[in-house]
């Protein structure tokens, strides 16, 4: 009776997580539009793949423009999976990315790992008159466009946090 009892709590655990996380990628999809440019957040040429750069693009609603965000199933405020849309060409999705510890870095998309690494899980914080600033869990670092650019195409790189709006996204 008590093997019972475990196997069902863990089923009752597992139905919560990871129902959870299905039901997360149907209700919020987003496009993050940079509060300086007024430019969406992208993949560079729309090609979804491993390793492909982040950038800044006119918004026209390109499926590569189109993100979703996976809380911590345990930790629900220490951060989230910050999901690209498409499915790329192994059957799985594309999670914004910080390569390395380098201040200025190219964000980049990576195959997702759901087991939340720092590199792939962002802070999000909403900042008053200003938006919402998104800083990665590994490097503190916050996302921004590079040289704080209003050029399509500009690359999506990390930086220390400094309340510019080329770090806020709506």
């Amino acid at each position: 009776m008590k093997r019972l009892r475990v196997v069902a709590a863990l089923a009752a655990i597992f139905t919560l997580l990871f129902a959870g996380q299905a039901n997360a990628t149907v209700a919020a999809t987003w496009t993050w539009t940079n509060v300086k440019s007024h430019l969406c957040l992208g993949v560079s040429g729309g090609h979804i793949f491993e390793g492909a750069k982040v950038i800044q693009w006119t918004c026209s609603g390109a499926a590569d423009q189109g993100w979703f965000d996976i809380p911590l199933p345990m930790e629900p405020n220490e951060g989230v999976l910050i999901k690209n849309t498409v499915i790329g060409a192994g059957g799985y999705h594309y999670c914004l990315t910080s390569p390395n510890r380098v201040e200025g870095a190219q964000l980049v998309v990576t195959g997702c790992n759901e087991y939340f690494p720092p590199e792939q899980t962002w802070h999000v914080q909403w900042v008053t008159n200003k938006g919402y600033l998104f800083t990665n869990r590994k490097t503190g670092w916050a996302m921004a466009v590079t040289g704080g650019s209003t050029t399509r195409g500009a690359a999506i790189i990390q930086w220390r946090s400094n309340g510019g709006l080329e770090q806020h996204w709506t």
